[in-house]
This record gives structure tokens, sequence and C-alpha cells, in this order.
């Protein structure tokens, strides 16, 4: 059975039931060309998104979002397969 990566099994079972007290929803990140791809897989010529940063709704309020993403460099795979997810959050008042 072919799924996205984000139905997989394992990460809903991180996230719990949507809405639920305690539960996660991932940030949706992207890069500055509005790719979403995280992950590049030489073999298959497959990009994939399979990395994500999760937020619980008490977090989720100091999401900067316009300062969130997925880095984009004509090196970024030099160290990994799997581009980096960077998030920024307010400070507390």
């Amino acid at each position: 059975k072919h799924f996205q990566i984000k139905d997989a099994p394992a990460l809903k079972e991180v996230t719990g039931v949507r809405g639920a007290p305690g539960s996660l929803t991932a940030l949706l990140l992207k890069d500055s060309l509005g790719d979403r791809w995280t992950h590049y897989w030489d073999a298959e010529d497959s990009y994939q998104r399979i990395d994500y940063l999760l937020v619980n709704r008490a977090l989720a309020r100091w999401v900067m979002h316009e300062k969130c993403g997925i880095f984009r460099s004509p090196a970024w795979n030099l160290a990994s397969d799997h581009r980096p997810v960077f998030a920024t959050f307010r400070p507390a008042p």
C-alpha cells in the first residue's frame, strides 16, 4: 500500500488524535521557492517530505510562521540527504 508519509501510522501515533488535548500538529513548512520536500532518495530519484516540526496547542500560538521553513542551498546535500527544517518562536511576554 502506498500512502503519504504524513498519513503514516508512526506519525499518527506521535501526533495523536486531531483536536484532542495534547495532540500535535505539523507546521506547514516550505523553502524559499515554495518547495516542501525535505529528503531526496538518489536510488529512486524521489523527493519527499519526511521531516516535520510538531507543536502542541500551547506552543502553536508562539510560532512566527514567517520565520519558519526548510533550508535551501546549492550545497544542501553535502552533509545529509535531508534538508534542515527550522522554526522561530516569539518570546514569552
